[in-house]
């Protein structure tokens, strides 16, 4: 790739001045040749603090399984804080066709539509569209234009700084929590919209092993039949979701089983379509979930209600959920009259702004539930505020020998893998963090991705001879995607000035931030990506040499064999037969032997079961702990966000 594909476009008034950027560096010469959100981040540092930019990497380009993803960088038009969203449609592999990365800034003089056509031009928008619903604005773009894009709502022009952007065809998408609406929005850009053909799939060597790794993993097949829906069933096994909560948001799946959606040419379509009677509509498990939950809503469907209402505005589902909880505890409603109250209490905010409130930042850290490392990541995230989107998923998916081989050379202390201790949680939040800036950059599925590294289908090496630039990485292309990921981390940090300290943080959080800041360092190691890599190493081996966590280790008390009975639950579709049965084991048997006997009883879902995890009284069972009599198991197989 090279510079004379990452362009800015300077708004001045309805006049438009394109220029291609060139390299100032040798450093920022090689982000530019990696393309996507690498060559957006530096469009992002060299443009004004207002500008919104897009990309899409190389995966997205070769038209690789799966890979349709567009990032978006831009600042938080309330808190300057920078942001970074994937949004996923066919808009992607248009946009990829002549650009790797493109800045907005400026502003128009009336609201228009950025059309991308070989070039970059305004289309105003006609009288009263201001007014109009997401829906309407769509069709209008898509009656006008054809192709493939996205649209702001009513929320980003009355100013709402968690207004998002939606995409133009059913079953819509959101994308950009942190006010990307609202960024846009200032500058009079009401929608961008992409008419140039997509590209054609280049399919090769990668291309093949990409579809035979997706068709082999176990986590994919599962995530498949749930869609994001089955990170229900963790987050129950971790005790952050009610039993009853969890099967009825699983039932949801039942419904929409029958009609998929996924990204182009993905082998494991994740995305869930409600063929209601009044609307076609995707499911995002999150959204759902915490409007039915916070709002304690009569049943799960009208969470899909709520969150129909919430896209028909361009508003952020999540943050609207916890404003509108503020709001019931302030006036509280009638359960049974809640679902008409969320409409009109929405249509208030668009009359009256102010009504909605400010920044909510230490309430969305909240979402991250029980989970420190999730928790840290959101404290510390240069990819946005989505705790759905920055959970580490080494924490929840991959066994202790898989986690401590993707971790190499860093060692794995005591205690990382139970998501309430904070060992160990600052050095794989720094690993995550890396590995999904640098799958950012290439616009492949960071979730494919996470699925693939945790059954171990795929190493770091063969992970990043399929997503990344072939000249990119050099011989070592597992250690240059992480060191690429570093240096995208650094810059972002210092964009944002750093994660800095609270006086309220706990003891446990302190020394989270204290191993990530230490991995993270503070000076210009970055310029060269490996080298930073290897110094971050070197740093926190030493310290590892001394002391390991710094707080008491925190011991599980492991209960004596005996005879007994268990009971397994598995709420997820993989394992809906083994759900509610029980098994007898003897002296000395542990989880892993229940788990080579439900592999006895079940020879077709062995592959699957070998990939699974228990949890038992909110934490994960280590593959050698002694099985307790009369206890409950969980049986999990589910990839993080959604």
């Amino acid at each position: 790739m090279s510079g004379q594909r990452a362009l800015v476009v300077k708004l001045r008034g309805q006049r438009l001045v394109h220029a291609w950027h060139a390299a100032q560096a040798p450093w920022e010469e090689r982000l530019l040749r990696f393309g996507g959100a690498a060559a957006g981040r530096i469009l992002a540092a060299r443009s004004s603090e207002d500008a919104v930019v897009l990309a899409a990497g190389d995966a997205v380009a070769r038209g690789l399984p799966g890979a349709e993803r567009t990032s978006f960088l831009w600042r938080d038009p309330a808190t300057g804080r920078p942001q970074q969203a994937q949004g996923g449609g066919l808009f992607a592999r248009r946009f990829a066709r002549h650009h790797d990365a493109l800045a907005i800034e400026g502003r128009l003089d009336q609201p228009s539509v950025l059309v991308l056509d070989g070039g970059v031009d305004a289309l105003p928008t006609p009288p009263g569209f201001a007014a109009w619903s997401v829906s309407a604005r769509a069709q209008w773009i898509v009656d006008e234009l054809g192709g493939d894009g996205w649209t702001t709502g009513p929320a980003a022009d009355v100013g709402l700084h968690f207004a998002t952007l939606m995409s133009l065809r059913e079953p819509r998408g959101s994308v950009g929590r942190g006010g990307l609406g609202a960024a846009l929005a200032r500058a009079n850009v009401a929608a961008i919209v992409a008419r140039d053909a997509p590209i054609e799939p280049l399919v090769d060597e990668r291309f093949r092993d990409w579809i035979a790794a997706c068709r082999a993993s176990p986590r994919l097949a599962a995530r498949a039949l749930g869609g994001t829906f089955e990170a229900a069933d963790a987050a129950q096994a971790r005790g952050e979701l009610p039993l009853d909560e969890a099967r009825a948001l699983l039932a949801l799946v039942d419904e929409a089983r029958a009609a998929r959606h996924g990204c182009a040419g993905c082998p494991t379509p994740c995305g869930l379509v409600f063929d209601r009677p009044h609307v076609r509509q995707g499911g995002r498990y999150g959204a759902v979930h915490l409007l039915a939950s916070r709002l304690v809503l009569d049943a799960e469907v009208d969470g899909l209600d709520a969150l129909r209402a919430c896209d028909e505005l361009g508003l952020d589902a999540k943050e609207a959920a916890l404003r509108l909880e503020a709001r019931l505890a302030e006036a509280p409603v009638e359960r049974s009259a809640r679902a008409s109250w969320i409409a009109r209490e929405l249509a208030a905010w668009i009359e009256h702004p102010r009504r909605a409130g400010g920044p909510l930042e230490r309430e969305v850290e909240r979402l991250a539930g029980g989970s420190l490392a999730t928790r840290l990541a959101l404290r510390v995230s240069t990819r946005g505020s989505d705790p759905m989107r920055v959970q580490p998923f080494l924490v929840d998916l991959a066994s202790e020998g898989r986690v401590a081989e993707l971790l190499a050379p860093l060692e794995l202390p005591a205690g990382a893998l139970d998501p309430r201790d904070p060992r160990g949680k600052g050095r794989i939040v720094w690993w995550c963090e890396n590995l999904a800036l640098a799958l950012d950059a290439t616009g492949a599925c960071a979730f494919s991705a996470a699925g693939l590294l945790a059954d171990g289908i795929v190493d770091l090496d063969d992970l990043a001879r399929m997503v990344a630039p072939r000249a990119a990485l050099g011989a070592a292309p597992g250690r240059g995607l992480l060191a690429l990921g570093g240096a995208l981390a650094a810059m972002a940090r210092l964009a944002a000035r750093g994660p800095r300290s609270r006086a309220e943080d706990a003891p446990e959080e302190r020394v989270m931030l204290e191993e990530y800041r230490r991995l993270r360092g503070e000076g210009l190691d970055w310029l060269d990506p490996e080298w930073g890599l290897e110094m971050a190493w070197r740093r926190q081996a030493e310290h590892d040499e001394v002391e390991i966590g710094g707080v008491a280790p925190r011991l599980v008390d492991v209960p004596r064999p005996t005879h007994g009975v268990v009971r397994v639950r598995a709420l997820g579709a993989s394992f809906a037969g083994l759900d509610g049965t029980s098994w007898n084991f003897g002296e000395g048997d542990t989880a892993q032997a229940l788990i080579e006997q439900l592999a006895g009883s079940s020879p077709a879902l062995k592959t699957q079961l070998e990939a699974a995890s228990l949890w038992s009284g909110g934490r994960r069972v280590p593959p050698g702990e002694a099985l307790r009599h009369g206890a409950t198991y969980d049986l999990v197989l589910a990839l993080s966000g959604g």
